[in-house]
């Protein structure tokens, strides 16, 4: 079994879920569900909308305010899709942060690093979390790296988020790499990240 087998494997491992609506489950409790957005952007939202994105981030523990690229060349990136007030984007939250340690051994994390966090709410599907709120919940939720806002939804558009919270790993060129909805492991999220560099120093740039 190779790596992206491997990957595959770990990944699918984890059961796909996500938030509704509401931020809750169907039956009202916070169990896993699936978050699907409220598919109310058109096409003319998204007409023109091509990388890079340029994603303006919030004042917040680990982020400052200002603007991220998205992507950005020689740095492998994962974004965050996320979503307030809901359980598992939340709950992905620690797995993000523990994923992110792990890789600091090894690798420079950080906005000006090799690899860089982002997590973002998407502002034109349900909830539009103004930045001082986003702000209180990233600390809430002991969020520590870059978090934003994508403004009219491209950036979501243009890696087709069917719901939240998604993870995708892009490559310095823009690539996805890997993508997942709904939990998974810190384990697996860092192995996707390894997986580019070591496809990188093999000389093997396609995932």
């Amino acid at each position: 079994m190779n790596r992206r087998e491997l990957l595959a494997t770990t990944g699918g491992a984890i059961a796909v879920t996500g938030c509704l609506e509401g931020g809750t489950d169907g039956n009202g409790s916070d169990t896993d569900t699936t978050d699907e957005g409220d598919g109310t952007r058109t096409a003319t939202d998204a007409a023109g909308a091509v990388p890079p994105f340029e994603i303006t981030t919030v004042d917040a523990p680990g982020s400052d305010a200002g603007t991220v690229t998205v992507p950005q060349e020689r740095r492998v990136t994962l974004v965050n899709f996320t979503r307030t007030e809901c359980p598992t984007s939340e709950r992905l939250l620690e797995t993000i942060g523990d994923a992110r340690n792990r890789l600091e051994d090894d690798h420079e994390v950080g906005p000006n690093g090799t690899v860089a966090f982002l997590s973002v709410t998407d502002d034109t599907r349900g909830l539009s979390p103004s930045a001082t709120e986003l702000a209180d919940w990233w600390e809430e939720h002991d969020g520590d790296w870059s978090v934003g806002i994508d403004e009219g939804g491209h950036l979501n558009d243009h890696y087709d988020v069917p719901g939240f919270p998604m993870l995708v790993v892009l490559d310095g060129e823009g690539d996805v790499r890997w993508r997942h909805r709904g939990s998974t492991s810190a384990s697996t999220i860092a192995f996707a990240i390894r997986d580019v560099f070591d496809d990188e120093s093999s000389g093997d740039g396609n995932a």
